[in-house]
């Protein structure tokens, strides 16, 4: 499976929604509107092929060192 390089945004995001923080949450945290929360979070979801919240979640935990370092390079 190809990895789908993230951007800064969208993983500062996914590491807040792998923490827990629902999208009300994720909004205070990084100062921005729920509704960019959520349009970041479904950019992850394509990115990543995740059909939802725990799969993004299971993928990220188990492959974010890949997609950080492509996001690096």
């Amino acid at each position: 499976m190809t990895r789908a390089v993230l951007s800064s945004r969208e993983i500062e995001t996914m590491e807040l929604i792998a923490r827990g923080l629902c999208n009300d949450e994720i909004a205070a945290r990084l100062h921005v509107s729920v509704k960019t929360v959520k349009n970041r979070i479904n950019s992850i979801f394509g990115k990543l092929h995740a059909r939802h919240r725990a799969e993004a979640v299971a993928i990220w935990l188990g492959n974010h060192e890949t997609v950080l370092m492509k996001a690096v390079s």
